[in-house]
């Protein structure tokens, strides 16, 4: 008669693999969670492990493991029927490839012999869900792996019904009954990426795009959509084909939602012959959620030749509360906007049209200014640069525009590539040399609001790669004065202020932008030192 087992040697018996001699494989495994104790080579990675990049706290991970001499928590394994060995479950995957370096490195039996927790196999669905649940809770997965997780997920769920189709709302419901939360905005979302940017983006998507990104790229494509549909007869097969081209030529791992609409602009601009700057008043109008309305251009005025403005200027009027002044010399500015809003004509009076650009700006300074005075430093900074930025592209100097998150004012202005106002400027008709002019004044005032060389101490601490630093220290005043010219300041109201013709939405940005920096000097209450300028100096020092 045999004698019943000990309580040590049922012990024993539960941390081996498998009840049994000669590692032969029972009938059946066990029906409910089991402790056991496995060897590496009885336990395999998910073969549809949804993390497909390497995880970014890998060394870290391995490093703990090893110092612990191995795992504080056991693997969770499952096995599919009819399968000789186990497979990771719920997660474990890194851990699991971390312990066959390990053992591989050292051939310690510690990293060989593992404590698991077996649960019975359920379906291939159950043990998707719980690795994508298991990464979720880590929070360092990409979206893109995680969209892809998600879609093999839905098939696996439409083969189950018998190849039914998945809608969003019927995905949800799924997954919530399944234990895994997630938005049906979301998995929108997700879909866009791998249907429309993973064809066309993988690097950028590969590189960690997430959420905004994501839906950044969405309404930058729904704004150029519209836009599209107003001002073209070609069909949307041809934008999209467009859109896929202009995606393509930005795929690369520091994605910039900026160059792709730049990019989109330029193609637009040059396939259907319109103006940049007009197009960009319409997509930021979208981009904003109002609406616009095209209209046919009206017929360009012709331009009054240099030597017709000069003579002008020197006639003699007779009326005696007119005189002619050095000013009259200046370049006259154009008879219409440099980019026009594309609007309907309208039978209301000047009063009723003025009213809108009045209350805009009311309620710029009753409402902005509030909201601004709540920011922090780093929220100003952030938000000066990108107003900034937002000023330059309408005059083709964003490449000037630099951001500074921890050093002054939240931006830095460099000089442009070419000179800002062309040094042979006989063969341009008026209207050339007065949008040369306005640009001067924009790249002037940039340049001023950025304060970075203020103080000659700050010089130095500009990044260096920045031509304007470079040309400073070497004191060449010559080159910097052929690059940027000097305005003539005393007209700097009526040529630039007080210019009806510059968009309200110009000057808006302009006003915004003051506000930020001013509103980064009150919140700094220091007067013998400028802290907004320290950071970086001190960084350069260590």
């Amino acid at each position: 008669m045999n004698q019943r087992p000990t309580d040590e040697q049922l012990g024993d018996l539960l941390k081996t693999p498998h009840f049994g001699k000669n590692n032969e494989l029972p009938a059946s495994d066990p029906i409910a969670p089991t402790p056991m104790v496995l060897s590496l080579d009885q336990v395999k990675p998910y073969d549809r492990n949804p993390r497909r990049e390497r995880n970014p706290r890998y060394d870290e991970i391995k490093d703990s493991i090893q110092a612990q001499g191995g795992l504080n928590n056991p693997l969770t394994v499952t096995r599919r029927s009819g399968e000789k060995r186990y497979m990771v479950e719920s997660g474990g995957n890194t851990r699991l490839q971390i312990l066959n370096e390990l053992y591989e490195e050292t051939a310690r039996e510690i990293f060989n012999q593992i404590h698991v927790l077996f649960r019975p196999w359920k379906s291939e669905t159950h043990v998707l869900t719980a690795h994508l649940i298991e990464n979720d809770k880590r929070g360092d997965m990409l979206l893109i792996d995680k969209a892809l997780g998600i879609r093999e997920l839905r098939e696996l769920y439409e083969a189950e019904d018998g190849g039914e189709s998945y809608s969003i709302r019927n995905l949800y419901d799924r997954l919530k009954k399944e234990g895994y939360a997630t938005n049906k905005d979301l998995l929108t979302k997700m879909n866009y990426a791998i249907d429309v940017l993973l064809p066309v983006i993988p690097e950028a998507l590969r590189a960690g795009i997430g959420r905004p990104q994501i839906a950044r790229i969405r309404k930058i494509e729904k704004a150029f959509q519209t836009y599209w549909a107003e001002i073209s007869e070609q069909g949307t097969a041809l934008f999209d084909e467009l859109f896929q081209d202009c995606l393509a030529e930005n795929n690369r791992p520091e994605w910039d939602a900026d160059a792709l609409r730049q990019t989109l602009e330029e193609r637009i601009s040059e396939l259907l012959d319109l103006p940049v700057r007009a197009m960009r008043l319409d997509i930021d109008a979208l981009l904003s959620g109002r609406e616009i309305e095209i209209t046919p251009p009206p017929e360009e005025m012709p331009w009054p030749q240099p030597e017709t403005l000069i003579q002008t200027a020197n006639t003699k009027s007779d009326d005696p509360a007119i005189e002619t002044t050095p000013e009259s010399l200046t370049v006259s500015p154009p008879t219409e906007p440099v980019a026009t809003t594309l609007e309907t004509t309208s039978t209301e009076t000047p009063s009723q049209l003025a009213s809108p650009t009045t209350e805009t700006f009311d309620d710029l300074d009753d409402g902005e200014s509030g909201e601004i005075s709540g920011f922090g430093i780093a929220d100003l900074r952030q938000s000066a640069y990108e107003t900034a930025y937002q000023l330059a592209t309408h005059y083709q100097l964003e490449q000037c525009v630099t951001p500074s998150s921890d050093w002054g004012l939240g931006f830095l202005i460099d000089l442009p590539e070419h000179p800002l106002i062309d040094e042979n400027t006989s063969k341009q008709d008026a209207k050339q040399r007065w949008h040369q002019m306005v640009r001067q004044w924009v790249w002037w005032l940039l340049y001023i609001c950025s304060e970075e060389t203020a103080r000659p101490e700050r010089i130095p601490n500009l990044p260096d790669s920045m031509n304007i630093r470079r040309l400073c220290l070497e004191g060449n005043q010559q080159e910097l004065m052929r690059r940027i010219g000097q305005p003539a300041w005393v007209s700097l109201s009526y040529q630039l202020f007080a210019d009806p013709l510059i968009p309200d939405e110009h000057f808006h940005h302009l006003v915004t932008l003051i506000r930020y920096c001013r509103t980064l000097r009150q919140q700094i209450d220091n007067d013998n030192d400028d802290p907004l300028w320290l950071e970086r100096n001190d960084y350069a020092q260590s």
